[in-house]
């Protein structure tokens, strides 16, 4: 299983900044991630996941 870091999570998440994931683990949104001692971390899966619940096929769909 392959870790990101919040620099190296953001742009497969299409984020063009990282504190942007820190901001969403604030508000307990964007995808889910480790804590190893103090760092946080992202895998692959959680990432993945993450892209495929906000698949929409119609703007009028709910989030």
């Amino acid at each position: 299983m392959a870790l990101y870091d919040e620099k190296q999570a953001a742009p497969k998440l299409g984020l063009k900044n990282p504190g942007t994931l820190s901001n969403w683990r604030t508000q307990g949104r964007g995808p889910e991630y480790l804590k190893i001692g103090g760092a946080v971390r992202y895998s692959d899966e959680a990432i993945a996941a993450y892209l495929e619940k906000a698949r929409r096929r119609s703007t009028s769909e709910a989030a």
